[in-house]
Formats: C-alpha cells, structure tokens, sequence
C-alpha cells in the first residue's frame, strides 16, 4: 500500500483537513448572519468584487494610481463619472458628506473593499444611508457589501436606503440594520407610468421598524433574492417586507406586527407577487385583530409555491397564511407544495372570498431544521421538505438558495429557503486497472465545498474528529491521506492517481469527507466506503 498512496502521520489527518480548509477560498470568505453579526442563520452573500470599467475612487484613504482618495462618499459620488467605482475602505463613516448620499444621472459601483462586516455607514439617526435618484440610475449601479444602521428620515420612509423617481440599482451582499420607516424603500416610479426593476441579493435585514408597512422592505423591486428577515417590524402589515413583485429563496424569521387590526407579521405581498422557496419561522401577529402570522396576500394573481410555513401566530386567524378579500366573489389563491404547519387548519382567509385558499400538494409536516435553538433553518437529513417542491417549477438560470448553492441538488428542489446538498457518494475507480492512471469520482456534494480523499487497505474505524467536527470517524482502519479538492459547482469531485502495475491483486477501500462552510462555520459528513480490487 504504501508504494502506491504514501502515508501521512495518523495523528495529523486532521490537521491536514485544517490546513485544507485554511487554504480555501471559502476560508477567506466573510459573511455576516444571525442577528446581526454571525450565526447559523442564512449568510449575506459574499461581495460582489467587480470593479467598473472607469476610474476608482476610494474612501477615506487613498491607495495610489488610479485609485484617488476622496474625503467622503457623497464627495467621490459627485467627483466619479458614469462607469467609475467608488470604494470604500474598512472603517465606521458617520457624519456630513457619508450619509444622505445621493446618486444621481449617472451609474456608478459602490462597493466595500472587505464586505459588511468591515465597512460600516453609521447614520446617527440623523438621515438615511443612500438615495437612487431618478431613471438614469440603473442596473448597472451596485451598492455591494456595506452596513448601513441607524438610518432615519423624519416624516419620510426608507431610513437605510431610498430608491426613486424611476432608479433601479442593485443592492447585494448588504446589512440594513435598526434603520427606521423601513430598512429600503422601493418608491413606485412616476417615470411613464413604470415601476422600478431593481434587484435586492444576498442582503440581511435586521432589527428595521416602521409605522406603516413593510419594516425592513417596501416596495416594487422586481426581484428580492436570497434575503434574510430577523426581527424587524411594523405597525400595519408585513413585519418583514411588503412587496408587489417577486420574493424567492428568502429566510424570514422573528418578524412581527404590532397595531390593531393589522397582518402579515413576516410579509405581505402584494397583488400578483411571486413567493417562492421561502421559510417563515417565528413571525407573529399578535395585536388585537392581527392576522397571517407568517404571510398576507392581497387578492389578485398572487403565487405561493415551495415555502415552508412554520411556528408563525397570529391572534385573530390565518396562523400561517391569511389572504385578505376585498372583493365578494374573488378566488382565492392556491398555495403549491409547501410545507405548511396545520395544513388547512393554518391557512384562513377573509369571508368575502368564494372560497378558502386552495392548498396543492401540501405538507402538514415537521420540516426538521438543524437547529431552531440557536436559529439554523438548515434542513436536516431525512427531512420531508427534501426532495418535495414542485415538479414543474423551473429554476431561473443562476438562482441559489439562501446560501447562494444552486437551487436544485436532485431531480426536484426542495421546499423552503435551504437546498439541501447531501448524500455525497464515491463512485467506481475507472478503469480500474493496476498499471494504468485511475479515477474516482464523488458525486451529490455541497457545491462549493471541499472534498478530503482517504484511502486505506482495510475497513474499519477511525476517529478523525476535530473541533468543527467532533464525531467524525472514518470508515477506515488504516486511512492514508490522498488529497483535498474543491466540489464544482455540479455536486462532483474527481481524483485520479496512476497505480502501479505492481498492484495488481492488491484490495483498497477509499472515503471521502466532505467539508461545507455555507453556514459560516464548517459543517463534515462522511461518503460511502468503496471497495476496489485491482485485476
């Protein structure tokens, strides 16, 4: 065995999985989660890294070349021209000239350097963070990896972000934390008659509140994706966020309305939204005449579809789910393979509807989350949300669950925010053949992830465990380490080694582990032991 895998120190196994991970780029990745630094909940998206074509201006500091220092961010704002960058360096910006900042007729990339847990905008409670002003500002403007707290207008809304009169910038990887008349306000565009086409990614909104509706976001963007709700509220409906478009694979929990005769203590969506692949946990209605613990739709083409709706209240009725009805005669909206705590029972609606909401496909059923104690909404395996969404839905081209790995991970998605990547799977060493290069390929892994190679001559057990880690044991008597290779984005791994023609008649049993960090800590799960005999 040892001519054909050299050995490594048995007590350093895990040493080297360590080293492996350290090396990654996964290990350099910085998210921000939970509420509202760190935490198993769904991660804010690693920053957007692009750069735009233009000149660069950076903040407060100046970095030489092309990069030219600017005392603040609304100074290189009115400095930079259409296709610039302007960069923020780490540090805390408060004061004049670093919030209220104003983009206008132009397009621009406001970015961090180092994501949001490094480049925090403090307004003080003394203004807003940013304002989108106007048509000319559009999806080519990024806001990318910045914290922006403590945001708030007088008698106007959108403390952390405003965007209007016809802007759409794309916001991702961002934190709006504690601002105040909602977290971003999406105003509708009174530009010829259209309304705004902007994109919110990989955001976390925490701890935002409003008066009216929609506490972390209101508005018209086209698109909310992969964003993360904790604790934000608001005094008439949509604890979370009000939106009349599209909110997919998002993560809204502990969001909560608080006037009489209020709803939607997680969101309301609006006529014909989109919610789709989202998690409600926690959220509440719990006011005099509060209804739709997790989720109000107002009637019209409304689409529910792969959600998970679980542990909301509400004091009135609707637990789950309450579609309000205007209009006698309307029908209700039908709410399609989800997972949905009382099933029937969780879902009312308002007794001016022809009927209740129809619900297709649907679960009443425990979706068991890794750990609600410490809030991971994870899925655990064996859950009945795995493998349970519709389908016929079709995934759009680059869409991600909350931890941005691709939304499907078998021939059907699952329901709720998390896609479950598991059951990694070592197949057939090809062409198996002493004398020849072989290779064996894992399959089914966390995209993204890394995948540790061991091989041994006998099976067995092994403890491999470390402090990420604490109950790994190999499948293995004897492992020896081969090698520690990055998933691909498809689920697969491949190691190939050339074997001797001296092997030939000699058995090996190898294992991978695979090491995933979509969490923002390390997470180990153990493949299948494969047996192969060299002919």
């Amino acid at each position: 065995m040892k001519e054909l895998h050299p050995r490594s120190r048995r007590g350093g196994l895990a040493f080297l999985l360590l080293v492996a991970l350290a090396g990654s780029p996964l290990a350099a990745q910085k998210t921000v989660s939970g509420g509202p630094r760190g935490g198993p909940f769904g991660a804010v998206r690693a920053i957007d890294r692009r750069l735009a074509p233009g000149r660069v201006w950076l903040v407060p500091l100046g970095g030489g070349g092309a990069r030219i220092a600017q005392p603040s961010i609304q100074a290189a704002v009115d400095v930079a021209a259409g296709g610039d960058t302007v960069l923020l360096s780490d540090g805390v910006f408060r004061g004049a000239g670093n919030r209220d900042v104003h983009v206008t007729g132009k397009n621009l990339i406001l970015r961090s350097q180092n994501g949001p847990d490094s480049c925090v905008v403090d307004c003080q409670g003394l203004g807003r963070g940013f304002f989108f002003d106007g048509p000319l500002v559009t999806e080519d403007t990024f806001l990318c990896g910045v914290t922006i707290t403590r945001g708030e207008v007088p008698m106007t809304t959108g403390g952390g972000v405003l965007v209007q009169n016809g802007a759409h910038p794309m916001l991702e990887g961002c934190v709006i934390d504690s601002c105040v008349r909602s977290g971003v306000f999406y105003s509708y565009s009174n530009q010829n008659g259209l309304l705004p086409l902007g994109i919110v990614r990989g955001c976390l909104f925490t701890n935002n509140s409003t008066n009216g509706d929609g506490g972390g976001f209101w508005g018209g963007a086209s698109l909310v994706d992969g964003c993360t709700f904790i604790g934000n509220t608001a005094g008439s409906f949509g604890g979370a966020a009000r939106t009349t478009n599209t909110m997919r694979d998002c993560l809204i929990v502990g969001n909560s309305v608080t006037n009489s005769i209020s709803g939607g203590g997680g969101v309301f969506a609006g006529v014909d939204a989109r919610i789709e692949n989202c998690t409600f946990v926690g959220n509440t209605a719990l006011n005099n005449g509060g209804v739709g613990g997790g989720l109000i739709l107002a009637v019209g083409t409304t689409v529910v579809s792969n959600c998970i709706f679980w542990g909301n209240a509400a004091t009135l009725c609707g637990q789950q789910v309450f579609q309000a009805g205007p209009t006698p005669g309307t029908t209700a909206t039908v709410l399609r393979y989800c997972d949905i705590e009382g099933g029937e029972n969780g879902v009312e609606t308002s007794f001016l509807l022809s009927n209740t909401p129809v619900l297709e496909n649907c679960l009443d059923l425990d979706p068991l989350f890794a750990d609600e104690t410490v809030g991971d909404y994870h899925l655990q395996a064996g859950s009945p949300c795995i493998d349970a969404g519709d389908p016929a839905f079709v995934v759009a081209p680059g869409q991600g669950d909350i931890d941005r790995q691709p939304r499907l991970s078998a021939a059907r998605l699952d329901l709720g925010s998390d896609e479950r990547w598991s059951g990694a799977t070592l197949g057939l060493v090809a062409p198996g053949r002493a004398g020849e290069t072989n290779t064996t390929e894992l399959t089914g892994a966390a995209p993204g992830s890394l995948a540790s190679f061991f091989v041994g001559s006998t099976p067995g057990a092994f403890d491999l465990s470390f402090g990420a880690c604490p109950n790994l044991t190999l499948g293995l008597e004897d492992p020896s380490f081969l090698a520690t290779l990055p998933v691909s984005p498809q689920g697969n791994a491949t190691y190939s080694q050339p074997v001797p023609a001296s092997a030939a008649g000699q058995s090996i049993f190898l294992q991978a582990v695979t090491l995933d960090t979509r969490a923002g800590s390390i997470s180990c799960e153990l493949t299948n032991v494969l047996a192969h005999t060299y002919p």
